[in-house]
Parts: C-alpha cells; sequence; structure tokens
C-alpha cells in the first residue's frame, strides 16, 4: 500500500514523476501501464504495461497503449516515448511495432531472474513518427 501510495503521490504537481493510466472494461481493471517523466530531456519511459490475464487474447493492448500514447503525446514537452522488453515477449513487441515503436538496440542479459539471464529490447517512438501515424489513421 505504501508503494501504491508514493507512486500516486509521484502523478501529482506541474512536473509529475509519472503518468498513470488504468483501462476499464465492463467496470473491471483490464490494464495498467505507467510512463515515467524526464522533463529535462523531453522523454518519457514507458513501464510496468500488464493486460489482466483474465482479459488477455481479447485485442485490448493496442487500443489501450494507443491511448496512453496519445495522452503522452497531448503535452508539446515531450519528443520521445521509449521502454524496455524482454527479447522473448513476442505478444508484446508485436503491440508495440504496430504502434509505431522502433527497435533501437538489445541490452544483452541485462536482466537477472532466478538463474536465467534475459536480454532486453530497446524500442522508442518519436513525436513526429506518432503525429504521422496518427494522421494517417484518421
Amino acid at each position: 500500500a505504501a508503494q501504491l501510495e508514493a507512486m500516486l503521490a509521484g502523478t501529482e504537481g506541474a512536473e509529475a514523476e509519472r503518468l498513470m493510466f488504468a483501462g476499464i472494461v465492463d467496470g473491471k481493471l483490464a490494464g495498467h501501464a505507467q510512463v515515467a517523466l524526464d522533463w529535462a530531456n523531453g522523454v518519457g519511459r514507458l513501464a510496468r504495461v500488464a493486460i489482466n490475464p483474465r482479459m488477455r487474447g481479447q485485442g485490448l493492448a493496442q487500443p489501450f497503449l494507443r491511448e496512453v500514447t496519445r495522452r503522452f503525446f497531448a503535452d508539446p514537452a515531450f519528443e520521445r516515448l521509449e521502454l524496455n522488453v524482454y527479447t522473448f515477449n513476442e505478444a508484446a513487441i508485436r503491440t508495440y511495432r504496430s504502434l509505431g515503436f522502433s527497435e533501437e538496440g538489445v541490452r544483452r542479459s541485462s536482466a537477472k531472474v532466478g538463474d536465467a539471464r534475459w536480454d532486453t529490447a530497446i524500442y522508442g517512438l518519436l513525436r513526429g513518427e506518432w503525429a504521422e501515424r496518427a494522421a494517417a489513421a484518421q
């Protein structure tokens, strides 16, 4: 509870530390995402993306993250949205690519999980790329 309260407190103020999003379907929590904000560099880092396990496979991630991205870029202070994703998470990677994110590199063996080492891919989306896709979708 204390950790959640601290995260919520970070969403307040003129230059909040983060944005937090909840996707609701039929009154139930369907998804969650956060964007950590780097105001000095105009960069956001998409993180803690989760779709309710009971609601996966229903095509909810793409529209949810499209709205998160739209709201993020609604602030002209930000030029770039980036994220890290484990390279084996093919469903997430397909979703991010469908939203216009481009792979920018792989951090090999960057996460230790138990006795295993996982690779992390870095993806980025620039304001201009997002704007082009948004205009083409209309």
